[in-house]
């Protein structure tokens, strides 16, 4: 009976390593999808416009901090997550419809001659659904439990984290 205890203890630290290196590479992977969208969205944004730069530049300084953050997670990263992707979501979900408009305002435009900056509706799409599908993914990750949880002996990973192990 003891050997079987002890057996199933090392099967479950075996796991419980198992899940914490892949939360670890899970959570690198996606704080550096965090890094590399700031990165290709900043040049992007200042096409918005002058005026926009104040509001533009600072989210793009949070998804760096947040990048960051993933690398090296604790726990409150996963709420975090959570809360800056369901305030950004609709906002992409907004910047892809805008894009659609402009596209066929473009196209009515044409038919009477004009329509030189037709494609300009292209960029919102692109950052919408750039920034978006990073939403996506984020709140997947936020929502499934493989982020940490706070736990009262301090963080750990595992059975009494909450963690999955499969």
């Amino acid at each position: 009976m003891v050997d079987g205890l002890l057996l199933r203890g090392s099967v479950l630290r075996k796991e419980t390593e198992r899940v914490k290196r892949s939360t670890r590479v899970l959570l690198s992977v996606l704080g550096t999808s965090h890094l590399l969208v700031a990165i290709a969205l900043l040049p992007v944004s200042t096409f918005l416009g002058f005026f926009t730069i104040p509001v533009v530049v600072p989210a793009l300084i949070w998804l760096v901090v947040l990048g960051v953050r993933l690398m090296r997670p604790n726990t409150t990263v996963r709420t975090t997550l959570r809360v800056t992707h369901c305030l950004l979501a609709p906002l992409e979900a907004l910047l892809v419809v805008y894009g659609i408009h402009c596209l066929q305002a473009a196209r009515r435009s044409a038919e009477f001659g004009g329509g030189l900056l037709g494609a300009s509706g292209l960029i919102p799409i692109v950052i919408g659904v750039l920034a978006g599908s990073l939403s996506v993914a984020s709140l997947c990750v936020a929502f499934s439990g493989e982020v940490p949880r706070p736990t009262e002996a301090g963080q750990s990973f595992g059975c009494d984290s909450g963690a999955p192990l499969g």
